[in-house]
């Protein structure tokens, strides 16, 4: 076996190739968020610019078997194994990246090594658990269950992560708790004729409600708008709802249809056909994807969170059946009970897995 990395387009383009290889035939699997794994080894938005990236493969026998991205950046001192993929029965391929982040640890001087991040939050966390059988939801990652064993078995502690499921007719606020969200937070949605400066307003919001958030750390709000520019065309006022106090914002909710829903699974699909299925399709999208929420810390026990869900059940209920939220962390123990209190129940479940480089020390590898 062997380990290299690369930096030519024509290197680039077996990395993605490699990813349609791993999911060829597999319904479940849709191919909505490759793109991102474009951005980050041609470095084409702010946020790639700026962070340590190395592309690796291992080859066996001159084919492609297992790859990474390591990602480091100033402001999340680890070492991330991103945009993992790799084919079966491939331990030994495993090992060799494990053992090479050991070594770029030492060389960028961290001592913590992540598995299953993917140089941010909003780009993508965690290896799925379960539902493997079932089709994944829009800007959730997809993953075999065998990548679980390739890391659980070195890693020093597991993280996991929740996502909830729930029919729309189900989701119920206690009447009180809704009155008084209306009567101390006004709500509204997004200008759309203001995009660019709704969507820096988010990403402001994002580094003010999610800095206790595990992995999570602050970026420049113009990143999160080059993340979703492209998907303005989907969008509509209502899928990005803003929370104010006494004319501050203090929260949002992020949600739109799953058009996973209208993708078809197992198979390269460009930006345009998308275009095009929703286009044609978008009535058959019954479910919605409760993408993000947060509220500034000095409202997040209050009644305002009560008020954000009102309000996205109250534009969507008319529209779609049901819905999932995106991943919750375990160690999250409030909006865990939250969702478990409103929510028809757990989903999806995810892990990331942690490492040191001295695990990897005494030759167990």
């Amino acid at each position: 076996m062997e380990l290299t990395s690369f930096t030519t387009p024509y290197e680039y383009q077996q990395f993605v190739d490699f990813i349609y290889r791993v999911y060829r035939g597999n319904p479940c699997f849709k191919d909505t968020l490759t793109g991102i794994v474009r951005t980050f080894l041609h470095r084409t938005d702010t946020f790639t610019r700026q962070a340590h990236l190395r592309p690796l493969i291992v080859r066996s026998r001159g084919e492609i078997v297992a790859q990474c991205i390591f990602i480091a950046t100033p402001q999340l001192p680890v070492l991330q194994i991103g945009f993992f993929e790799a084919l079966p029965a491939q331990q030994d391929a495993v090992e060799m990246l494990l053992k090479e982040a050991a070594s770029e640890c030492r060389v960028l001087g961290l001592n913590k090594i992540v598995a299953g991040l993917n140089g941010h939050l909003s780009y993508g966390v965690g290896f799925l658990n379960d539902h493997h059988d079932s089709p994944i939801s829009f800007d959730c990652l997809y993953s075999p269950a065998y990548y679980l064993a390739y890391f659980r078995r070195y890693a020093s502690r597991e993280m996991t992560l929740t996502t909830f499921a729930f029919e729309m007719a189900h989701v119920t606020l206690a009447p009180a708790l809704a009155r008084r969200a209306y009567q101390h937070f006004a709500f509204r949605p997004m200008d759309m004729h203001r995009f660019h400066e709704e969507i820096l307003l988010f990403g402001a919001l994002c580094n003010q409600c999610l800095a206790d958030t595990y992995l999570y750390f602050t970026r420049e709000p113009e990143c999160l708008y080059e993340l979703l520019k492209e998907l303005r065309p989907f969008l509509r006022a209502e899928h990005l709802i803003f929370a104010y106090h006494d004319g501050v914002p203090v929260g949002f909710i992020f949600w739109h249809p799953d058009i996973n829903m209208i993708v078809p699974g197992g198979r390269r699909v460009s930006f345009w056909e998308i275009g095009l299925r929703y286009l044609l399709h978008h009535r058959r999208i019954s479910s919605i994807k409760i993408n993000a929420i947060g509220v500034t810390p000095a409202y997040q026990h209050s009644a305002v969170v009560a008020g954000l869900i009102a309000e996205t059940i109250r534009y969507a209920q008319s529209r779609y059946r049901a819905g999932e939220t995106n991943f919750i962390w375990d160690s999250n123990t409030a909006s865990i009970q939250l969702n478990r209190r409103i929510m028809d129940g757990e989903y999806r479940h995810y892990s990331v897995f942690e490492f040191t480089p001295g695990d990897f020390d005494d030759g167990s590898l």
